[in-house]
This record gives structure tokens, C-alpha cells and sequence, in this order.
């Protein structure tokens, strides 16, 4: 997919050897003996003033910050920094910009000063060289190099040299007189900017329609509303039928089918609740690694109008425990969205594993958009998803990353458990915490055991980026693009995992917050069911049986029993009135009632199973308000069919920051079980 999408950049030896020859290359006798091999690790001392390599050896600094002890910091300081990231395998200029001791732009300005530079900004690249190559995708990720002409027209190399490209300039520099003036010094996210700013237009077509253009089978995109209509309105006339003639034959088998499939998905949920601790037990501990042995590993953040979560949501993703240096954090925000924006600014500042993304508008405005504009730049072999306002635990990423390294390749996604940190808020509130706790520490973690499909929460799924890329990464035109991604990985022979180390939301505790967050959801699952039952026969061969009748288990029958709850309801009232009243046979209706007593008591065992896991089984009594809870359902389940039809593609936003909330929540709950 890469290659339908790029169509430019550069080869970066070929740039070096059109402003410098061959000379940048390693030449033996330059090095004075030593080998290629070797070149990175030639030392400079803190007395080496004329470029002349001493003997010291006690003295001896990486090339990549041994210049800096004429700017300000000591000997010690240095050799302190070396250590620590010998210790994390990353460059000692990583290792100290990473720790804060000092900015991206002095470490560059200091650079270009040492190699008698230009040093320019993103500001200056206005007219940058792209040429045909698959080079640019390097480039976007890592934004070491870029081609630009300065004022008379003069090609010039715009450079972040690492370590061995550093040792090389400095003797080139020195030889060759004149070669100054055609190389420069920038920052990485500078380049990266320059670039972003002649691509944004190609990235952003990519992340809208690189999905429903190269794989559109798997694309929201043409949703046929005529159909749904259609479709919806016979569903409704043959609940109704159902109700008024509840005796006739097409009406005690059309209830007869929607009881037992009915009764097939609420003892799924069953079985996951009554396997729990089970399925808990055989998730390790995490143990404990190396740092020098973890790889750079990107977080990407999707926000919009969250200028006062912003801050909260920086300190939270500070808290991870990852090296530094390897951490690769994009908050992704709408070039619109200036108060979210001047909000990240603030909050990232001296903070460098943080980077801003700016999207250009485009259509449709939606999170998957925004996270396939992100990807590109990606530059971890792991990649996680968080909201704006999640609070992980610190410990999350090492948890993901053990359970992926130790899985086979088949394992292709991690989803860690959400978990509510702001139950008592309401009513509604202290009930979807009950359904995350169901979903996320019940059902998910048996579905993953018994390797069913899973529909993925949208936040907290860590994904091997190269897989992720492989199988075109979000939908943007579907509102629930992770439940949809869950099904296409488990489609394309991958499967999901869990881990147990938590990511902490606030839930919406007010009715039209809820209610169009749901909206959304009912409608994205909607949308799911569509696109993956458009060839049915595929779907099924790729799922397998299990895997095929699971997947209606959980999705069209959710569907199912949320539009026709009302209906349902009904008709037990009515059957009851007719055996009481008439002295009707009873047997319907206690076939009925007995069904919806099965699944109340099925999801409240799972609501107190999974939250007895978290220490949280005082919350236990709100499933008796269960029955009313799914009326709110039933009304958001029909009002995202109308979306369906006539907004298929409008994402309702749910505003966040709303309610007070724990800080740091992991810490009142270290224990998970009884």
C-alpha cells in the first residue's frame, strides 16, 4: 500500500555523494587505522580544540557529544550520560536530550556551531527537492535528511546527523574547503515539518481513501442506505407482528429464533464470567527487562477541542515506564483546533519524546482519520492507541510488549483492560462501569482464549506497526473503527491477546453525553456488520465456522436485542396477561421470562466477577438497575439506525474533563484479586 501512496523523495547515499563525492564514505587511511566497523565509537577529547584526536583514553567522549564541553557542560556530565545510554543502547545526544538535560534546539545550534554550519528551521525549507524514490518513507519516520535550495538556487544537504555521520563530516569539513557552504544543521522535527508541509496534501488523501480504494471491500465508505431502510422497516413491522399476533404460527418461530440465538449469546457471556479467574490466571507477570533490550515504541493520541485535559493527559503519558529515548508520542490534532493545540504546546515543552501532528481538514472528521495520518511517521515496531483522556498504567507498554515478544506471529494485537475511575459520579456512570468490567476483564480475555474474534475497545490496543500497516489500518469512514479492525485482523489469520494492567477513563455521567456516544458505537457496529457480511462466504472461510457464528453471536445479536428490547418487553407482558387473565397456556411466557431472568443474572454474575477481580464488588448492586439501563440502549440502538441512514459517517464527539477524577488510580487499587 506504501507504494500507491508515495511517489517521491530521495536516496540519502545518492544526495551525499552529489554534494560531497565519495569522500563522506568511510576511507581507511582517513581514520588513521581504524576500521569501518569502529567508526562510531571514535572518541573526542575534552582538550581536542584543533579537531586532533588525543590519547587520553580516561578522557575520551562519544563524537556526538564530546563538543559539548565547550558549551557549557563538564567532563563528568558527559561520561554520566554515556553510561546511561550505553545502559538503554540508544546515542549519548538521545540519551541526553531525552532526559531533559538539554533541548533539541541547543544540541543542534551547538552542533552546527562545532562543524562551522548553517543552522536553519522549518521556516527556511521552502523550497525543498523531492525526487521519485521509496526513500520518503524513511524520511517522514526518521527526518534525519532533506535536499533544499537556498536563495541563489544553490542545492543544499539540510541535516540531524547521528553519531557516525558526525565523526565523517567533521574530518570532510576539515579537507575540504567550501563544503560548509553546502550543508546545513536542523532539528529532526524541523525536516520532518518541511516535509510535512509539501506532503500533507498526499497524506491526507492517504489517510482518508487509501482503504475503500485499495481493499474496498473492507471500506465504510458506500454505506446503501435505501437498503438499511428498507430492511429496518420490515425488522419493525415484524416486531410489531410479532406483538399483536404472538399466537400464530410465523410469530412463535420468528420468537422462537430470536430466543434461542438470544440465549446462545447471553451464555457466552456466561461462560466467560463462570471461566474468569481462569482466564486471569494465565496472564504472567510481567518480568523484569532490560532496558538496553526494549525497542522504540510509538504512542498515538487523537484529541479534539481537549485543550483541559491536555495537561492531565501529558503528565499520564510521562508516567509510562519506557526508556525515554525510546518512546516515539504523537498527540494527532485538527489544524482547526487552536485552543487544543496551544494547550499541547504548553504542556509538551521540554518534553522530547512528545510531537505534535497537525491534520489538514479534510473529510471525514473522524479518529481513524486522524490516526491514519499519524501512522506514517510512526517510528516504533510497536504502536499503541490511547484517548485523550486515559490514564494507563505505568507499566502497560513492558506488559504489551513481553506478552507480543513471547506470542507467536499470529498474535498481532494486545488489548489491555479499561476500567472506569469515576463510577460513583451517576447513575450512568456506575453503570458503564459494570459494562466495562464485563467486557474487558470477562468477556475479551475468554474470547482471547478461545481464540473467537474480538471486537477491540477503541483505545489501549498495542499492535505490531508493521501488521497494523499490512492490513490497511483504520477504516475512517467507520465511527467504530476498532471494532471493525478486531474482525479484519482476526479475517487476515491474526489474533488478539490480553494483558492485565489497566488503562483508567472517565465515563460520561450525563444523558446526552452517553446517549451520543452510544449513538456512535450502535452505529459503527452497524457499519462493522455490513462491511463484513457484503461477501458472505469469504467472511466465512476466512473466519472459520466458529469464528463466523461468534461473530453474529456478538454483534448481529447485540444489534438484534437492542432494537427489539421494547418489543420484547411487550410481549412478556402480554403473555403474562393472557395466562393470568385468560388462562392461557403459560408456557411462552415462561419461556420468556425465563430467558431475560437468564441474561439479568448472567450479566450481573459478570459484573460482580469481574469487578470482585478488581476489589470493586460493592459496585456490584448497581446491575439491578440493569433492565432500565437497556431501555437507554434500545433508544440509542434505533437512533443510530436513523444515523445510519441519513449521517452514516458523522462522528458525535464526547466531550471529556467533565467530572473529578483520581490522578493516579492504579495506586488505589495495587491489589486485583480478593
Amino acid at each position: 500500500m506504501w507504494k500507491y501512496f508515495f511517489h517521491a523523495f530521495f536516496n540519502a547515499n545518492v544526495i551525499l555523494n552529489v554534494l560531497i563525492g565519495r569522500f563522506i564514505y568511510c576511507d581507511r587511511t582517513l581514520f588513521k587505522g581504524q576500521s569501518f566497523s569502529n567508526i562510531q565509537s571514535i572518541p573526542i577529547s575534552i582538550n581536542d580544540q584543533n579537531n586532533t584526536p588525543s590519547n587520553d583514553e580516561g578522557k575520551f567522549l562519544a563524537s556526538d557529544i564530546g563538543f559539548l564541553t565547550r558549551y557549557g557542560f563538564s567532563h563528568q556530565q558527559l561520561r554520566k550520560i554515556m553510561m546511561d545510554a550505553s545502559q538503554t543502547d540508544v546515542e549519548a545526544h538521545e540519551e541526553m536530550i531525552s532526559s531533559g538535560q538539554i533541548t533539541n534546539e541547543y544540541y543542534y545550534r551547538c552542533l552546527a556551531d562545532h562543524l562551522k554550519l548553517d543552522f536553519v528551521t522549518a521556516q527556511q525549507l521552502q523550497n525543498i527537492q523531492l525526487t521519485k524514490s521509496k526513500g520518503i518513507i524513511h524520511a517522514l519516520r526518521y527526518s534525519s535528511q532533506i535536499l533544499h535550495r537556498d536563495e541563489t538556487g544553490a542545492l543544499i544537504l539540510v541535516t540531524a546527523p547521528k553519531r557516525e555521520e558526525i565523526e565523517r563530516l567533521r574530518y570532510r569539513l576539515a579537507q575540504l574547503s567550501g563544503l560548509n557552504s553546502r550543508i546545513a544543521i536542523a532539528q529532526p522535527s524541523e525536516i520532518r515539518q518541511a516535509y510535512l508541509w509539501h506532503l500533507n496534501k498526499t497524506l491526507s488523501q492517504h489517510a482518508s481513501q487509501m482503504l475503500h480504494r485499495q481493499m474496498p471491500n473492507f471500506s465504510a465508505y458506500q454505506v446503501p442506505s435505501g437498503s438499511i431502510a428498507v430492511f429496518a422497516v420490515l425488522i419493525i413491522l415484524l416486531l410489531i407482528t410479532s406483538a399483536v399476533t404472538p399466537t400464530s404460527m410465523p410469530s412463535l418461530i420468528l420468537n422462537g429464533i430470536i430466543a434461542v440465538l438470544f440465549f446462545l449469546s447471553v451464555s457466552l457471556r456466561f461462560g466467560a464470567a463462570f471461566t474468569l479467574r481462569d482466564n486471569k490466571a494465565r496472564l504472567l507477570p510481567t518480568p523484569v527487562m532490560a532496558a538496553r533490550k526494549l525497542p522504540v515504541y510509538s504512542v498515538l493520541v487523537a484529541a479534539y477541542d481537549e485543550a483541559s485535559i491536555i495537561p492531565d493527559l501529558v503528565d499520564a503519558l510521562s508516567n509510562l515506564n519506557w526508556p525515554a529515548a525510546k518512546l516515539d508520542i504523537k498527540i494527532i490534532l485538527e489544524e482547526n483546533d487552536q485552543p487544543t493545540i496551544s494547550a499541547a504546546r504548553l504542556a509538551i515543552s521540554g518534553r522530547s519524546a512528545f510531537e505534535i501532528i497537525i491534520v489538514p481538514p479534510g473529510q471525514p472528521r473522524t479518529k481513524p482519520r486522524a490516526l491514519n495520518y499519524a501512522l506514517p511517521l510512526a517510528r516504533g515496531e510497536f504502536v499503541v492507541i490511547y484517548d485523550a483522556e486515559d490514564r494507563p498504567h505505568p507499566d502497560q507498554l513492558k506488559a504489551a510488549y513481553f506478552k507480543l515478544s513471547k506470542s507467536t506471529r499470529e498474535v498481532a494485537c494486545i488489548q489491555a483492560p479499561l476500567l472506569i475511575d469515576n463510577a460513583k459520579h451517576s447513575w450512568l456512570s456506575a453503570m458503564f462501569s459494570l459494562e466495562y468490567a464485563g467486557l474487558f476483564d470477562g468477556v475479551i480475555p475468554a474470547f482471547a482464549r478461545w481464540k473467537f474474534p474480538v471486537l477491540l475497545g477503541g483505545t489501549s490496543n498495542h499492535f505490531r506497526t508493521k501488521v497494523l500497516r499490512s492490513i490497511g489500518a483504520w477504516d475512517p469512514y467507520n465511527v467504530t473503527e476498532d471494532a471493525d479492525l478486531g474482525i479484519r485482523l482476526k479475517r487476515y489469520g491474526y489474533r488478539v491477546e490480553v494483558i492485565d494492567l489497566p488503562t483508567y477513563e472517565e465515563a460520561p455521567a450525563y444523558l446526552t453525553i452517553w446517549l451520543k456516544q452510544r449513538t456512535r458505537w450502535f452505529k459503527g457496529w452497524m457499519q462493522t456488520s455490513l462491511v463484513h457480511m457484503r461477501a458472505p462466504k469469504r467472511t466465512f472461510s476466512q473466519l472459520g465456522w466458529r469464528g463466523f457464528f461468534t461473530f453474529h453471536l456478538i454483534s448481529t445479536s447485540l444489534l438484534v436485542s437492542a432494537l427489539g428490547y421494547p418489543f420484547f418487553l411487550i410481549l412478556i407482558v402480554y403473555h403474562i396477561h393472557r395466562a393470568v387473565v385468560f388462562d392461557a397456556q403459560p408456557g411462552f411466557a415462561f419461556a420468556m421470562a425465563l430467558n431475560f431472568l437468564f441474561a439479568f443474572v448472567t450479566y450481573a454474575y459478570l459484573s460482580y466477577r469481574a469487578l470482585s477481580y478488581r476489589n470493586q464488588k460493592s459496585h456490584t448492586w448497581y446491575a439491578l438497575g440493569l433492565p432500565f439501563y437497556w431501555v437507554l440502549l434500545s433508544f440509542a440502538a434505533w437512533r443510530a439506525l436513523v444515523q445510519l441512514i441519513t449521517a452514516p459517517h458523522v462522528w458525535e464527539k464526547t466531550p471529556h474533563g467533565k467530572v473529578p477524577r483520581v490522578k493516579f488510580p492504579w495506586l488505589l487499587n495495587k491489589n486485583f484479586k480478593d
